[in-house]
């Protein structure tokens, strides 16, 4: 019983590790922000990539995606959890998402 409260404390943990991750890498990769000749807010999607997954890398979430649409950009990755009591390695997958908006 303790080993389904301590693991299962861990693996909820895991999970909201997972999209905290997910979200900070997808408000990192909304700060590639370009604007057009109109002053419109647009993403370089290739910036915005690459900075969202440099954060999953620097945060042990290599096994990630990053995508740009628009203005928004989502983010997704598998998070790793080794229980303590229970056998085996599991995974969780977090998701996060952000818009860039220009603010006047």
């Amino acid at each position: 019983m303790v080993g389904l409260v301590v693991d299962g404390g861990g693996m909820v943990h895991a999970y909201q590790r997972a999209n905290a991750i997910c979200r900070e890498a997808a408000r990192t990769a909304g700060q590639a922000i370009a604007f057009t000749d109109d002053g419109q807010a647009a993403l370089n999607q290739s910036a915005a990539r690459q900075a969202g997954k440099k954060y999953l890398e620097a945060q042990g979430c290599a096994d990630g995606t990053v995508t740009v649409s628009g203005r928004t950009v989502a983010v997704t990755c598998r998070y790793g959890y080794d229980p303590t009591f229970l056998p085996g390695s599991y995974h969780v997958t977090g998701e996060g998402k952000a818009t860039a908006e220009r603010v006047r």
